[in-house]
């Protein structure tokens, strides 16, 4: 059965892809948005996702948590519209901040953490970081179940051949600690629910998190360094590069605790540009 239902998510995933493709970017994204805002509110995911909101802005008025709700599927109708498009918004329609910090990380040939979250278009940041010259970031990344999808995805996400990528495992560990010792850089989001992590907290409840981002920095004494991705307009871009954070690695709880101060915030600016459809929290 699960072959059979691979082969219809690919096929439905090709035929997206295909369609958006024969686009302009702006286009794309403008299509995507103008289709999500329609379905996407009708689906199942929406209760998770009017759950979540309600849970990380309680006061919120019915009126507030409906127009975040279609906002947000707004925003991920544009992902999916820019998916074929991700390396010419790259290098098109992304404007950097605080790019120095990222010219010094080169000059330095320095390895670090890029930590960021699924905001804005996710997409467009990890790339943005691996096309800067002089770095050498390798993205982690959760693989989907279904193989074919995951190989048309990896495809769409690389920006030169041969970057590297680390899957959420035990053996992406190890090659994360091998990256690291030669002097390469880790990109990760961090937003995600992670049930063999511990419980931090997030929006004044807890949420399970990994701690594996705070333990490299520690080992390698390398630094954090916040990404932040913002939608300015349309399918343009501008992606935040802040200082790096000063963490207590002497607690991994704290220092995760820490850096989802720093990410709640980001939500709380934008709301509607984060992917609210995630189960973050236990019920």
């Amino acid at each position: 059965m699960n072959q059979i239902k691979y082969i219809f998510e690919t096929i439905a995933l090709l035929i997206l892809i295909l369609i958006f493709r024969t686009m302009p970017p702006p286009m794309a994204s403008n299509t995507g948005a103008y289709f999500a805002r329609r379905i996407g509110p009708r689906t199942g995911a929406s209760k998770t996702a009017i759950n979540n909101i309600k849970h990380a802005f309680p006061d919120a008025s019915e009126a507030e948590v409906n127009k975040i709700l279609i906002n947000m599927w707004e925003n991920l109708g544009r992902v999916i519209g820019e998916y074929p498009h991700l390396r010419c918004l790259t290098d098109k329609y992304c404007e950097v901040e605080n790019i120095e910090i990222l010219e010094q990380l080169a000059e330095n040939n320095q390895p670090c953490i890029f930590i960021g979250m699924h905001q804005a278009n996710w997409e467009v940041a990890a790339l943005r970081l691996r096309s800067q010259p002089g770095l050498d970031v390798g993205a982690v990344y959760r693989a989907p179940n279904n193989p074919w999808v995951e190989a048309i995805l990896q495809r769409l996400r690389d920006y030169k051949k041969g970057e590297k990528y680390f899957a959420k495992s035990t053996q992406g560990v190890r090659d994360m600690i091998k990256h690291l010792k030669d002097d390469g850089q880790i990109g990760l989001l961090i937003d995600q629910k992670y049930n063999e992590g511990i419980q931090a907290n997030f929006f004044g409840k807890p949420a399970m998190t990994s701690t594996s981002y705070v333990e490299l920095a520690r080992k390698f004494d390398c630094p954090i360094i916040p990404v932040q991705m913002e939608r300015m307009s349309g399918c343009y871009f501008r992606m935040h590069v802040h200082p790096a954070l000063e963490l207590d690695f002497t607690n991994a709880e704290k220092a995760v605790a820490q850096t989802h101060e720093v990410i709640e915030e980001w939500i709380k600016q934008r709301p509607a540009e984060w992917l609210w459809v995630h189960k973050r929290w236990k019920k």
